[in-house]
């Protein structure tokens, strides 16, 4: 069985990555996992008091908790999977031209670690998109909540002790 490889172009370059086997997905969804937590929690309630300052500086939280530690992992497992096409017409992987690829590219070397992270994870961070919307009844941009599914409704209650058609009348 092969794994997918999958294509972004990244500044101008192509760029390849292979999809990690279950155990190195694994390893590097509970890093990514502990960072993103750490911060959650504190970027959902600074959010909730509808500032977009203090939201922004809940989510400058989740990034603190990215260590140089992880970082490398990162990139070092990434970098074993991943490929650029160079301008020579070269395909190369990434683990063995690193330090110079990147050398004053930050932006390109998170844009490709990004793009990693999304082609390992992308099923997982939906799923947990569609389960925080069906929580929340939708998500902060506005995604809607997802339509119950009839044969799970709970049943409504007919008759009871009182006439509630005025107390909503008047909501």
């Amino acid at each position: 069985m092969t794994l997918p490889t999958h294509e972004r172009t990244i500044d101008g370059l192509s760029y390849e990555t292979t999809i990690l086997d279950a155990d190195q997905g694994r390893k590097i969804l509970v890093r990514v996992i502990k960072i993103m937590a750490g911060g959650a929690a504190a970027a959902g309630e600074k959010m909730d008091k509808g500032s977009w300052a203090a939201g922004m500086s809940g989510i400058a939280g989740l990034l603190e908790r990215l260590s140089d530690e992880d970082l490398g992992v990162f990139i070092k497992t990434f970098g074993a999977r991943s490929t650029v096409l160079l301008d020579s017409g070269n395909r190369v992987r990434i683990a063995d031209v690193y330090l110079l690829h990147f050398a004053g590219k930050m932006l390109a070397m998170m844009d490709w670690l990004t793009f990693c992270i999304e082609v390992n994870y992308s099923d997982f961070f939906d799923g947990v998109r569609a389960k925080l919307a069906e929580i929340w009844g939708s998500l902060p941009d506005g995604t809607p909540k997802p339509k119950p599914d009839p044969s799970s409704s709970q049943p409504t209650s007919i008759g009871g002790s009182g006439d509630s058609s005025a107390a909503n009348e008047s909501e």
